[in-house]
């Protein structure tokens, strides 16, 4: 009987042990797996810092391009517009002699159906921008025609992957698009060194993987819908239909020979790349000494069970007559306490066998796992502290970075003195006023308003008094003026005035109004009271024949005579006038 019950208990203990072993390795890959996978998270956040000041730093370049693209497309497509072929007609090599003119890299000619019809990079030469995403086909038609030049951000070539600033030009009745472009890292290199390139494109990356545990290497590239590419140019070992892969599901792993290779989409958040292209990071996991862990493990767990059916075999008799069975209930109870949260109880049970052991074993299984478990809740509590100030250092650098860009913003398009639009901001919105009345066929009248004896006032009284005259002048402006009315200091006393949707009577009438209502102030400059009065020319713009320099001309005419007949009076160009 009692050889037959070992059998059963035997047999029960190796199976309890081996399932114990088996549940420990899949808990400690379980474990390790998370981890792993925390690690990646936790990459992908250090992967978007730098990509922050990366982008930071190519902004700084970016200020210089702007403008260097802006001045450059209306000027080569005069030299463009003037040959036999026009712009579809243009030769590579004639558009290779106007980057070398103008200091850039690629000029590419565009046509109605967003198909590149002429440029000095052949492999671009028939294709289908459209093709990119249905925003940039949008972008593309909506400038044609429109006689404006659009700035794009830097991005990557949709086939090359090369870094690149575009910038797009779309002359009025003209049915193509003049395009020019920058090598970003070619002109690093130019403006600044080699260094400063393979570090902000290779080295700033190269790091991530250091010190951390299982990576072995990290890699960063940019993917759109039809192709993926690496910062540094190396082409990424992927397949086309990963990549639908990818854009699908936003992650997916390759296994090979215990490696294990994790591509993952991340969210460029805040970036100014975020838009066509997506970000995606490659990390390479070893995962070949968890194997070797998992097998030294399982052999453990093995021999141990072997021998400890073997010491029971022997034992098992002598220790059923010690009350085997109490002291086994007391470490079951023991244990339940631990696996209910209890770690402060300990253990007590008699006697100088095996079992005594384990209750000591299992003793200071408690004490470490409530030293851990008192560990954990500390490095919990250390873990959300930092990321709470983490999360407050960022926003104020977002606000601070916010209210930096906004005053920018501000100080570009405003005069200082008055609060009024200055001259840069007013030929912005003047044409697209311009724009606007062409398409809906809409009277404009223009304005064009000077301070009479301005001279004496600043001789007379000073230079400060002089500003409070300005500041009173626009400040009567904007009070009668309607929220579509747009309104600048071109410069000096003389200011200028948009008034949409407005024939010349009606503009007359206003103006005739502003003279009056300047002529009524009183000024105190501080000493005594002053009034000044001002002279205006006013047009009706014909937007299907002038520009705003020909409207602006005719108003400038106007003005001129309305000083000549004595000022203080409204010229027009049907020969009305008021004093």
């Amino acid at each position: 009987m009692r050889k037959l019950l070992w059998r059963y208990i035997g047999t029960l203990l190796f199976i309890a042990l081996f399932s114990l072993g088996a549940t420990v390795l899949y808990a400690i890959n379980k474990v390790l797996e998370d981890d792993l996978y925390t690690r990646v998270e936790r990459l992908h956040e250090h992967v978007l810092d730098r990509i922050q000041v990366f982008d930071s730093l190519l902004r700084v370049e970016e200020l210089e391009l702007d403008s260097k693209l802006q001045s450059a497309l209306p000027e080569a497509y005069k030299e463009l517009k003037a040959l036999p072929g026009g712009l579809p007609g243009a030769s590579s090599e004639t558009l290779k002699a106007l980057t070398d003119k103008y200091g850039l890299d690629e000029f590419y000619v565009i046509d109605k159906n967003t198909v590149i019809v002429a440029t000095t990079f052949k492999p671009d030469q028939g294709f289908e921008l459209g093709t990119i995403s249905s925003e940039l086909r949008s972008f593309l038609l909506g400038l044609i025609n429109s006689g404006t030049i659009k700035v794009d951000r830097i991005n990557v070539s949709a086939k090359t992957g090369i870094w690149n600033k575009y910038a797009y030009y779309g002359p009025e009745q003209e049915e193509h698009l003049l395009e020019a472009s920058v090598q970003i890292r070619e002109h690093l290199v130019r403006t600044r060194s080699e260094e400063f390139d393979h570090f902000l494109f290779e080295q700033y990356f190269a790091d991530l993987a250091h010190n951390r545990a299982l990576i072995q290497q990290v890699r960063i590239f940019l993917m759109n819908d039809l192709n993926i590419f690496s910062f540094a140019g190396e082409k990424p070992k992927i397949q086309p239909e990963e990549i639908t892969l990818l854009n699908q599901a936003g992650q997916f792993r390759k296994v090979h020979d215990g490696i294990i290779n994790i591509f993952s989409k991340v969210d460029l958040k805040n970036s100014r790349m975020a838009g066509a292209e997506s970000l995606v990071v490659n990390t390479e996991i070893d995962m070949s000494a968890i194997k070797q862990l998992n097998s030294r493990i399982f052999i453990i767990v093995l021999v141990l069970t072997v021998l400890f059916l073997l010491a029971a075999y022997t034992t098992l008799t002598g220790l059923l007559e010690k009350n085997v069975i109490r002291r086994i209930h007391l470490i079951n109870e023991g244990l339940e306490r631990v696996a209910d949260g209890d770690y402060s109880t300990e253990m007590v049970v008699d006697g100088i066998d095996e079992l005594i052991d384990i209750a000591k074993h299992t003793n200071s299984m408690r004490i470490r796992i409530g030293d851990r478990e008192s560990q954990l809740d500390e490095a919990r509590n250390t873990l959300e502290i930092r990321v709470k100030e983490r999360t407050s250092e960022l926003q104020q650098e977002i606000e601070t970075r916010k209210e930096a860009e906004e005053k920018l913003a501000r100080l570009a398009t405003t005069d200082s003195l008055t609060g009024l639009m200055n001259r840069r901001a007013f030929d912005d919105l003047a044409k697209r006023e311009y724009v606007r009345a062409k398409r809906n066929s809409l009277s404009l009248c223009l304005l064009v308003l000077d301070l009479d004896k301005f001279k004496h006032v600043n001789d007379t009284y000073g230079h400060d008094a002089g500003d409070k005259v300005l500041v009173c002048i626009a400040q009567s402006l904007s009070g009668q003026a309607r929220k579509s009315d747009l309104i600048a200091r071109f410069g000096g006393e003389e200011f200028i005035m948009i008034l949409p949707d407005t024939p010349l009577e009606g503009g007359f009438e206003f103006a005739n109004r502003i003279r009056e209502i300047v002529a009524s102030k009183e000024i105190d400059i501080g000493n005594q009271i002053i009034s000044v009065t001002v002279s205006i020319g006013i047009t009706e713009w014909d937007v299907n024949k002038d520009k705003l320099e020909d409207a602006f001309k005719k108003a400038d005419t106007y003005l001129y005579q309305a000083k000549e007949q004595g000022r203080n009076r409204v010229v027009s160009g049907d020969k009305r006038q008021s004093s």
